[in-house]
């Protein structure tokens, strides 16, 4: 009878301190985390009319009609441009079908010709060949409440070669959507 009790104490003893060490393990082991802290953070858009103070954005006066107008052409302009110059042999016009919700009619019927003509093509490439293409930066021609012309420059990789091309963009806006009219790439 000792010799049970003997074995029922250390066992007991065995199980308390595993116990003990799963409770130290996971309230110690655990990394304390700080719950983040919703940061609210404005960008305020920059216009002619715009100035920095003492590192602050003072604005003289709200931004017009006209200047919101151009910066939303502008950014759909750059977002579509790097849609419509990324491509690789192997994706079937996928960067043309990417950029149609961004295309007018007009520009969207251009592009499912070409998605129709180059499903016709056999292509034999086996090697991947692929563009991948940057806007850098851009320059509105023209524009008004109602359409822009922008040049989105832009960097093109194909391999380990890098070249710069522009990218002449005429856009309309039809209801609250600007979309794309046209697209040129310049020499």
């Amino acid at each position: 009878m000792n010799i049970s009790r003997r074995l029922i104490a250390i066992i007991s003893v065995i199980l308390v301190l595993i116990i003990i060490g799963i409770i130290l393990f996971l309230t110690l082991g655990r990394k304390k985390t700080v719950a983040p802290v919703a940061v609210k953070k404005t960008i305020p858009l920059i216009t002619n009319n715009t100035q920095q103070k003492n590192g602050q954005v003072v604005s003289s006066t709200p931004p017009t009609v006209v200047e919101v107008a151009q910066f939303d052409a502008t950014q759909l302009a750059a977002n579509f441009a790097e849609r419509f110059g990324t491509f690789s042999n192997q994706a079937g016009m996928q960067n043309l079908k990417d950029a149609e919700a961004f295309m007018t009619a007009n520009l969207r019927a251009w592009a499912e010709k070409s998605i129709a003509a180059a499903a016709k093509i056999k292509n034999n490439i086996t090697a991947y060949q692929g563009t991948i293409t940057k806007a850098v930066s851009t320059d509105v021609k023209s524009s008004n409440t109602t359409s822009a012309d922008v040049t989105v420059h832009c960097q093109r990789k194909s391999g380990d070669k890098v070249a710069y091309q522009d990218l002449a963009v005429k856009l309309v806006k039809t209801g609250d959507n600007w979309l794309v009219d046209q697209a040129v790439w310049q020499k």
